[in-house]
């Protein structure tokens, strides 16, 4: 069997199944179920998506693999629990402001379209502290997650060589190798241990210290 980088916890990198093209797939007994009780179906993809991926990419990922849930009633099912004062947290760490292209809008005192972003996303154990988050518009919280955009070890903006087109291009001239808007205090500042997951894990493209 061809040996595969993993990490402590035994792990296959997400960056190592993708560069080699790894598929996955469900046993035939687990096929015949799934015929049996439709439901299963939404069950494991909810959990596949809890467990795996931020939530800023469940709805993409459905669509790409044609999965609309809901046709059945569905059993509830036990969800990651998340610290529902992070996003608070998060948005006030780093003045209301997304941490890459300083973006602000507020209606009625509150900020519009800004969100909470985990560094290690929370599905992959990332923790709900300061330490772990940004502060991101709807966009680079996106791009952030899909892997475009991520920080090297100075806190400066990294944007993927795989980024094309005019918007990518100005995102790269914009934003690369810029610093991104530090926190309050510096205490706050992601730390080294989270980038570094997303460097290896999400981020498509080379990361150049």
């Amino acid at each position: 069997m061809e040996d595969h980088k993993r990490d402590a916890s035994g792990n296959l990198y997400i960056t190592e199944a993708r560069d080699k093209h790894l598929q996955a797939g469900f046993l035939d007994d687990i096929l015949k179920a799934f015929e049996q009780s439709p439901k299963l179906i939404d069950l494991v993809a909810i959990n596949i998506l809890e467990r795996n991926f931020p939530p800023s990419l469940h709805a993409d990922i459905l669509e790409a693999v044609e999965l609309f849930l809901g046709q059945g009633e569905l059993e509830p099912i036990e969800r990651q629990k998340r610290d529902p004062k992070f996003r608070n947290i998060i948005l006030a760490a780093y003045y209301e402001q997304c941490a890459i292209c300083h973006y602000d809008l507020k209606m009625n005192g509150m900020s519009v379209a800004l969100e909470a972003a985990h560094i290690k996303m929370h599905a992959a154990g990332g923790p709900d502290m300061v330490t772990n988050g940004l502060a991101l518009c709807s966009t680079h919280h996106k791009l952030f997650d899909l892997g475009a955009v991520t920080l090297d070890g100075q806190l400066n903006i990294r944007v993927s060589e795989r980024v094309v087109g005019d918007w990518g291009r100005r995102l790269t001239d914009e934003f690369h190798g810029k610093p991104i808007a530090m926190p309050r205090q510096d205490s706050m500042s992601p730390e080294r241990e989270f980038t570094e997951w997303h460097n290896d894990q999400i981020f498509k493209g080379v990361v150049a210290e």
